[in-house]
């Protein structure tokens, strides 16, 4: 498969953003962590384990909605 050169540097531009967005998602984890993980840790994590503790910060986040109580 051969692609222009306008076609690589979109191709390239578009993986450089989803590199930031992820990189943007990991950090809001550490955030939510509040230091119980470090940046370095979470890039040495599998995916699994990413999804795993994203959907415990999100289930979490609901909690605190619904029952009022803080979500520092």
């Amino acid at each position: 498969m051969s692609q222009s050169r306008p076609e690589i540097i979109k191709t390239l531009e578009r993986l450089e953003q989803e590199a930031k967005d992820f990189k943007k998602r990991l950090l809001e984890l550490c955030w939510h962590m509040r230091g119980g993980l470090a940046f370095n840790e979470v890039m040495q994590m599998s995916v699994n384990d990413l999804v795993i503790i994203n959907d415990i910060v999100k289930g979490n986040l609901e909690i605190a909605k619904k029952t009022g109580l803080p979500y520092f």
